[in-house]
């Protein structure tokens, strides 16, 4: 087959993926909307499933790149700088919304410690789902392949 054909097919496979991956997780989120609307009880357990949501969308956005890194060769690298300046904020921000299921959980916390998480939730609900993407993104593609003389480290942390 030729190779641009392939590619296409590949893609179109990517998308058509990643569509329906979102169309499933859009009518499960209508779901428990219905059943938050109906009951006034909020779906926990939806709550820290729709946590990871973002996540599992930010590692399918780095697949197809880590994909064709994984078919290179090299040696496996890991861009340590990404990982702690870009992912480990948001996966702060992440687990911040597991902190306020805490107390439905069992697990006591202060209601000091969860004011912020409140406020974050109130004003700021995008930065939630940004973050978990942008997690999701950089676990995957902070990884990459080197050759032994190339600087691949220091050219991915540049943005």
């Amino acid at each position: 087959m030729n190779e641009n054909l392939k590619r296409f097919a590949l893609c179109l496979i990517y998308v058509l993926f990643f569509g329906c991956f979102l169309l499933i997780v859009n009518d499960v989120y209508r779901y428990y909307n219905e059943i938050f609307s109906t009951t006034y009880r909020v779906p926990w357990s939806w709550l820290f499933i729709g946590s990871m949501v973002p996540i599992i969308i930010g590692l399918l956005l780095a697949l197809p790149s880590f994909l064709k890194a994984y078919r290179t060769k090299g040696t496996w690298k890991i861009d340590w700088i990404m990982l702690l300046t870009v992912g480990l904020p948001a996966l702060g921000i992440v687990i911040m919304q597991i902190l306020y299921l805490a107390p439905y959980l069992g697990f006591e916390v202060p209601f000091s410690a969860l004011k912020p998480i409140l406020f974050l939730y109130a004003e700021h609900p995008t930065l939630v789902k940004t973050s978990g993407i942008l997690f999701g993104f950089v676990l995957l593609s902070a990884f990459g392949k080197q050759y032994p003389h190339d600087n691949w480290h220091q050219q991915e942390c540049e943005l």
